[in-house]
């Protein structure tokens, strides 16, 4: 029975590696078909956002600014505790909130908390989520060129096309005017996709415009972690005891 039993064992186990999936050598289907999949799965994470903007013009001279966004994010109840820092020329803001169930609460440059729950839908619906990036790549996959790492595959397109353009255009609020965008525009994408987990890793956008009357250059980074492994998010209780 003991020999019966270690062999049955010996075989279940060299079918079950025989029948796992490698996640190697996949097609771009096979791996965006396993991206949609598993962004149903995706209930939290921490994610850093940074966008940047640059405008050289003789009408308007020159302008920069720049916006951080680090976020540790529940998709499903959308609680979340965030951190925005913005810097354009010589102004400088930040500010920290917590949203839990229909609680939020907020410290502007420092001020102090407030109370800001009549304000809630400020803290929800966020565009630049995580099923919202991975749209992105499902809809120019076919647009990119695919490259593999030994944990990773790489996601990369140069040059202009408008479903590229027009996928990152609502989650970053990312539109040109005043540009011939077909002769005018470069972009360069490049988006990686874990081999573990079939979630986007990372994402980089950069798109240049500029003519006759001035240039505009804008970059979009991505980059999320801790995927499904957050501790619920709590409001503090000192930063309630300072609100009231």
């Amino acid at each position: 029975m003991k020999t019966s039993f270690v062999l049955l064992t010996t075989g279940l186990l060299v079918l079950t590696t025989g029948c796992a999936e490698s996640s190697d050598n996949l097609s771009q289907e096979d791996v965006i078909e396993r991206i949609s999949t598993s962004k149903e799965d995706v209930e939290n994470y921490h994610g850093e956002f940074v966008l940047t903007f640059e405008l050289e013009s003789g009408l308007y001279g020159s302008q920069a600014s720049e916006a951080s966004y680090s976020v540790d994010m529940f998709e499903n109840t959308q609680d979340s505790h965030g951190i925005f820092n913005s810097v354009a020329d010589d102004s400088e803001e930040t500010m920290e909130y917590y949203k839990v169930g229909e609680e939020a609460y907020t410290n502007t440059n420092d001020e102090g908390w407030e109370n800001t729950s009549d304000s809630i839908d400020d803290f929800t619906n966020f565009d630049s989520d995580y099923n919202a990036m991975a749209s992105i790549l499902e809809d120019i996959i076919d647009k990119t060129e695919q490259t593999e790492e030994e944990n990773a595959y790489i996601y990369t397109y140069t040059g202009y096309d408008k479903t590229v353009y027009k996928a990152f255009e609502k989650p970053f609020s990312v539109e040109l005017t005043g540009f011939d965008l077909e002769n005018d525009t470069d972009l360069d994408v490049s988006i990686t996709v874990s081999k573990d987990t079939f979630t986007i890793e990372s994402m980089d956008y950069e798109i240049l415009a500029e003519n006759d009357l001035g240039s505009i250059f804008m970059t979009v980074s991505v980059d999320y972690s801790d995927m499904n492994q957050l501790d619920p998010i709590e409001i503090p209780e000192t930063v309630i005891n300072e609100a009231n």
